[in-house]
């Protein structure tokens, strides 16, 4: 199942580097987004600034993680490549949505799963005392982070920020199928 007005990007990309026409970084994202031994994003952004490709293929499986690294990793993208593409290998929850998002070409199989929820803080990384105050100032950064995600996937998928804000709302899994109806993936690679 392919989005039709989109162009395959793993056929374009291996046309092109058959022919020796572009040289493509081929890289895999797994693991929790911020944590050691799994997707650092000093680790990945180094690598994408320390060589000069025009095409990015990148495959990801990921439960998420630190929403700030995330974003460090699709910042690098969009600035380094001219055309990114990447396949979800079996998950791609929260924070790893918004790298999701930073790739021109995006495909999953049918049983890979998306979790789509509001920004929260994880207890276990901060386990301090908080005053009124501070789950204010708490409350003001989750209320940013959930409405930059939401532009983030209105702005790949087409749709609407709150369209997105209520389905964030609804800390939903999807499976491939629903997340090509809604425009998350421009093709679904059968098993």
């Amino acid at each position: 199942m392919t989005d039709p007005r989109r162009p395959r990007f793993d056929r374009a990309l291996s046309l092109l580097r058959n022919s020796g026409a572009l040289p493509a970084l081929e890289l895999t994202l797994r693991g929790e987004i911020g944590r050691p031994g799994g997707i650092e994003a000093d680790k990945v952004t180094r690598l994408l600034t320390a060589h000069r490709f025009p095409a990015l293929s990148l495959r990801i499986d990921s439960l998420g993680g630190d929403l700030g690294q995330a974003k460090e990793i699709a910042t690098a993208i969009r600035r380094k490549t001219s055309s990114a593409g990447v396949e979800v290998l079996g998950a791609c929850h929260s924070a790893a949505l918004m790298i999701l998002s930073a790739c021109d070409y995006r495909t999953a199989r049918p049983r890979s799963l998306f979790t789509i929820h509001n920004a929260a803080f994880d207890a276990k990384t901060h386990p301090e005392r908080w005053t009124a105050t501070d789950l204010r100032t708490r409350a003001r950064i989750l209320e940013e982070a959930d409405e930059e995600m939401a532009e983030t996937l209105a702005r790949a998928t087409g749709g609407t920020v709150a369209t997105w804000r209520d389905r964030m709302g609804g800390n939903l899994t999807i499976d491939g199928r629903q997340a090509f109806v809604w425009g998350l993936v421009d093709e679904i690679q059968e098993d």
